[in-house]
This record gives C-alpha cells, structure tokens and sequence, in this order.
C-alpha cells in the first residue's frame, strides 16, 4: 500500500474484483487486509477515519450493488482485527476475557473472585446458596433431594 493510498482505495484497488459482472473479494483478501492495516497503523494517519471509509464502503456495496458477500466480507475482515474495533469504539468482550486470563496466567496472579475449593473451609461472611431458595432457611426437606 502506499503512504498516499487509503485504505478505502486499497480495497478497492487490490482486494474486490469483478467476475462475471459481479463483485468479489480477493480469495487471499484476509492477507492483504491485514498489511494493509500494518501500514495504516504504522504510517500515523488517521486511521479511525479511514476505518469509518471502508464501513460507508461497504454499505454501498451492499445498498447499491447488492454485493452482500462483499460487504459482509468487509465486516469480517474488520471484525477480525481488534485494531479496527479499537478504532470504531467496540471491543470483543469475549477476547477482552480471554486475554485477561492469559495474562493472569502470564504473571503467575491470583483471580480476584474465586470459590472455595470442595471440602475447604469458607471464608468468614459467605451466604450458603441454599439460603437464596427460601429467604430464612434452608428448603424443605423434600426438595432437598431433587
């Protein structure tokens, strides 16, 4: 990619082709994408920006041309890095968690919440859950087997 290209013409230029009078992406897209991205972050530019480009890209090609792999295609491929979703204002919970337990695993630290192993003692003003069954004790004997 070039210092002056943007990402939106990158796309354009590099990764959607026609064939057969219809639009599709690169099968080698997901590569390209992510120099692409490599570039646009390393180069300084306004990287949100160009981001926001390729997202009105997109809906064009699906509004106007009713390319909806491409466009969905798009979507995968910013979905994809946590860099672009970072740059739109969104985050991937799931990986957040993950990379938190990796790091907790990393620095060899103890969980905040963490339950008492089977058989351990409790710790001092813990609540038994069968106490949230029936406010005030303990579930009638019954139930107790269920």
């Amino acid at each position: 990619m070039s210092s002056e290209a943007t990402l939106t013409d990158f796309v354009m230029r590099e990764l959607v082709l026609m064939r057969s009078g219809e639009f599709i992406l690169h099968p080698n897209a997901s590569e390209g994408f992510k120099f692409a991205l490599d570039h646009l972050f390393e180069s300084g530019a306004d990287a949100q920006a160009q981001i926001e480009a390729l997202v009105v890209l997109g809906s064009v090609f699906e509004s106007r041309y009713g390319a909806f792999e491409v466009a969905d295609g798009i979507a995968e491929l910013l979905a994809s890095d946590d860099r672009t979703l970072h740059a739109l204002g969104m985050f991937s919970e799931q990986r957040a968690r993950s990379t938190k337990k990796s790091f907790e695993k990393l620095t060899d630290s103890e969980p905040v919440h963490v339950a008492p192993r089977y058989g351990a003692e409790r710790p001092e003003g813990t609540i038994k859950v069968l106490s949230f069954l029936r406010p005030g004790g303990t579930p009638p004997k019954d139930q107790r087997s269920q």
